[in-house]
């Protein structure tokens, strides 16, 4: 065979894999994650969870619709852990309807992550929602005397369950959630290189 022709042959073969990769780079960093066990939220098409990680620890997640989430970059973790006498669903918010629970209106952080999702680029933004039953951190605190390995089990297992995003963790909390906060870090000697930032709200 003449060389010439095989070297246009390895040449329109190389372009054309070339294209291909590029083609699927896109179209795999674009999105479409759904995440397992995930349901699709009415709002923007966020994927949601909500369950019990032991009896006494209510937990929900956040993320972004499957189209939004970008695989090429790492997942922020924002665990916003409640203030005394909240509930996930107030803490997260809603345009109030007559009779409505005043604790609807306080917080809106479910606006709030949208918001931030418009002006982070370099991250993903989950946002996990802490709850305890007896709504209050610091009284649950006073209940359990291994309160900061039981946190610290908390952050590992959410942040495990990234584990394929190099995912970082943001703590914060409103009012008694600062006492969540406070527990983390009594868990460790040092703050880990994981917790890229703390802040604490009122």
């Amino acid at each position: 065979m003449n060389i010439n022709k095989i070297k246009k042959s390895i040449i329109i073969k190389v372009v054309f894999l070339l294209i291909f990769y590029s083609l699927f780079s896109l179209k795999l960093f674009a999105g479409n994650v759904e995440f397992p066990g995930f349901k699709s939220s009415p709002y923007y098409g966020e994927q949601v969870i909500t369950f019990n990680l032991n009896p006494d620890i209510r937990i929900h997640i956040n993320i972004s619709s499957p189209d939004s989430f970008d695989v090429s970059k790492p997942v922020g973790l924002a665990l916003f852990a409640l203030p005394n006498g909240n509930t996930i669903e107030q803490t997260v918010g809603k345009i109030l309807d007559t009779g409505d629970d005043w604790h609807y209106d306080i917080q809106h952080i479910g606006a709030q992550t949208r918001f931030l999702r418009k002006k982070i680029t370099d991250y993903n933004l989950v946002t996990v929602y802490l709850e305890v039953s007896q709504k209050s951190w610091p009284y649950w605190k006073t209940q359990h005397s291994d309160y900061d390995q039981i946190v610290k089990s908390v952050v590992e297992y959410l942040k495990s369950y990234f584990r394929d995003y190099q995912p970082f963790i943001i703590l914060t909390g409103h009012s008694g959630g600062g006492r969540f906060v406070f527990s983390v870090m009594d868990a460790f000697t040092t703050i880990p290189d994981y917790v890229k930032r703390i802040s604490f709200l009122d």
